[in-house]
């Protein structure tokens, strides 16, 4: 058999539900591309999805976390003012975030593989420091271990500067 070249066009049979087609269908007519068009813009999107979340496996996670941390906010949200009009205003307040974030916590243990944490130890062959410095080896050793341990939180306070630079 022949190998298709990436950009050849292929035609494939597909059956859906009705009021998929239909959504499909008005989006294209909002959007003035064809239902074909539209069809294979939403299949690409769907793996830059999978793709810019880690891959599949990682964002059925996020999904599971997003999903138990938006319908325990709802619902602790509740409890906590008695009113929300907002879906997204348990973010805003405090034992609603609180329980959450521990529904979150407890999805992510759950997944946890078994074993020891260790940290690593740093591979630092050789510590070169700027001309002219004396660079102590066993103090910079220790220096990368301590930011080794603490990568998590560094990771994290590197995205959120990142964001607050953004806005």
């Amino acid at each position: 058999m022949a190998q298709r070249k990436k950009t050849a066009t292929v035609q494939l049979k597909v059956r859906m539900k009705e009021p998929l087609r239909g959504q499909l269908e008005k989006a294209a007519k909002d959007r003035g591309v064809s239902l074909n068009a539209e069809i294979g813009k939403r299949l690409e999107q769907s793996f830059d999805i999978e793709n810019r979340f880690g891959g599949p496996q990682l964002l059925e996670l996020i999904e599971m976390i997003a999903s138990v941390m938006r319908s325990t906010g709802e619902h602790a949200g509740f409890t906590e003012s008695g009113n929300l009009t907002n879906r997204g205003e348990w973010l805003f307040l405090p034992y609603a975030f609180d329980q959450a974030t521990k529904a979150a916590e407890t999805i992510l243990e759950y997944h946890r593989p078994p074993g020891e944490i260790v940290v690593p130890k740093p591979n630092v062959v050789e510590v070169i420091g700027v001309r002219g410095t004396k660079v102590d080896r066993k103090e910079s050793v220790a220096r990368v271990s301590q930011l080794l341990a603490e990568l998590g939180p560094l990771m994290a306070a590197s995205e959120l500067r990142k964001k607050e630079q953004d806005k």
